[in-house]
């Protein structure tokens, strides 16, 4: 009876020690996991910021060099067309 009882505690120690393991891994995995998406959304963030900051020494650059660039970034003029007779289209 003691040898079955020994035998079944080790079992149980066993199977807890295995269950900490496995939890610790679990833990570990999570966080190297958790690390490597906050180090990815810092790198994406930095490189945003970069371009940026390029957007605007371009755009300071523009301005310097060829005048005002207002010109280039103005939508073209669009006819003003179908305003003729307007009692016509409500009937």
């Amino acid at each position: 009876m003691q040898r079955l009882q020994s035998s079944s505690t080790q079992t149980t120690r066993d199977d807890q020690k295995k269950r900490e393991e496995r939890i610790a891994r679990n833990f570990q995995r999570r966080k190297a996991v958790e690390a490597a998406r906050i180090k990815d959304s810092e790198e994406k963030r930095r490189r945003q910021l970069i371009a940026i900051e390029e957007y605007k020494q371009q755009r300071l650059q523009a301005v310097r060099f060829e005048g005002s660039d207002l010109k280039e970034n103005q939508k073209p003029i669009k006819p003003k067309t179908g305003r003729g007779n307007c009692f016509k289209r409500r009937f």
